[in-house]
């Protein structure tokens, strides 16, 4: 069995090769402490065995998951439009309001009367 820290032939029943062993136990955890163990490291081996190709789904199911992913899209599409059309709304509105009132903001009359 290889060790699960460095990959190196661990002796039989053992997890950890001998020097893992003599490294960790320099710094010792509390029992039940959770521990993460490091990825091991591919020894010869194991780098020469072929990758697992991930398995394709039929052509129906592919079919399938696109027809759904095109609903959603649509449907997400459709609820832009509705936010576009409501805020453009908004402010069409907003300057209707405005058109009404032109001294909008102004905070000053002239008077005419006084140049006379």
């Amino acid at each position: 069995m290889n060790c699960l820290k460095c990959g190196a032939e661990a002796p039989e029943n053992q997890v950890f090769c001998d020097h893992c062993l003599s490294v960790m136990a320099q710094y010792p955890i509390k029992p039940g402490t959770p521990v993460n163990l490091p990825k091991r490291a591919l020894t010869t081996e194991e780098s020469k065995k072929p990758a697992k190709k991930k398995r394709t789904p039929p052509p129906e199911e592919q079919i399938a998951g696109l027809r759904h992913q095109i609903l959603r899209l649509r449907l997400a599409l459709v609820i832009l439009i509705f936010l576009l059309c409501v805020v453009s709304g908004f402010l069409a509105l907003r300057l209707y309001q405005d058109s009404l009132t032109p001294d909008a903001g102004r905070n000053y009359t002239i008077d005419t009367s006084m140049n006379n």
